[in-house]
């Protein structure tokens, strides 16, 4: 039995109802006949509650965080379509190369109102996510992974963005929603998949491993520490790679 097992005995065995025996004191007769009618059974129980909970302790459970808008769902068109309304002449997502494009066709109110109303709308039958999403997640799992699904929102959106994560079955453990996903960003973190450049050049600075979707404003920062792909398939791939490494 090595250490970390003596110290379950130690500390836990009574926790567990087991029945604990002070083998430095000398057993009486009646004792020893406790021993023979009932000891057997309690020593599998006992060890049996050690082992779970020295297996729960052993086990190192790893931290993903995961964004929403053009990582599980194709955020850049829908958006497109709103911000075509308050100018004809914005272009169409493909010449999207600079993360601040929208400055020349509208102000920062209106495109911040844009994004908000979308989200204020999560749950709107025609914001699918990517088909493979929903896998890519539900392996994350499978592997272990704590999943934190981060997104830079308003909290007024929380309502709709856990539905929409519910109703499509894309599963996770903690949501967070806000303006700084990069306090996140600490040593029990282990990877960050965005489609900012931004974030994920942070997540690299604080050493996490940092992969997202390939898009026009962040292909050209492609070679700042992190890794881009086209699909969440190919991200996945990727992740359990790394995981191995672990």
């Amino acid at each position: 039995m090595n250490v970390e097992l003596l110290r379950d005995v130690k500390d836990g065995s009574q926790a567990d109802g087991a029945q604990v025996v002070h083998l430095a004191q000398k057993p009486s007769r009646t004792t020893l006949s406790s021993w023979f009618s009932t000891g057997h059974e309690t020593s599998i129980k006992m060890t049996e509650a050690i082992l779970k909970r020295h297996n729960r302790k052993m086990r190192k459970r790893k931290k993903a965080i995961v964004d929403i808008d053009n990582t599980l769902w194709h955020f850049c068109d829908v958006l497109y379509e709103r911000l075509k309304k308050i100018n004809k002449t914005m272009p169409n997502p493909d010449y999207w190369t600079d993360w601040d494009f929208w400055e020349n066709y509208c102000s920062k109110e209106e495109f911040i109102c844009a994004i908000q109303d979308i989200q204020l709308n999560q749950d709107d039958e025609r914001h699918l996510p990517y088909p493979e999403a929903k896998d890519f997640l539900a392996t994350l799992k499978e592997y272990n992974y704590y999943i934190i699904i981060a997104s830079h929102r308003t909290p007024a959106s929380r309502e709709q963005t856990h539905g929409w994560l519910v109703k499509h079955g894309l599963v996770f453990d903690e949501m967070h929603l806000s303006y700084d996903k990069t306090v996140l960003f600490d040593r029990s973190c282990d990877i960050v998949v965005d489609d900012s450049p931004h974030v994920l050049e942070k997540a690299v600075e604080k050493g996490i491993m940092a992969a997202g979707l390939t898009f026009p404003w962040n292909r050209h920062y492609a070679n700042n520490g992190y890794t881009l792909l086209e699909n969440l398939n190919d991200i996945l791939s990727h992740i359990l790679v790394y995981s191995n490494k672990l």
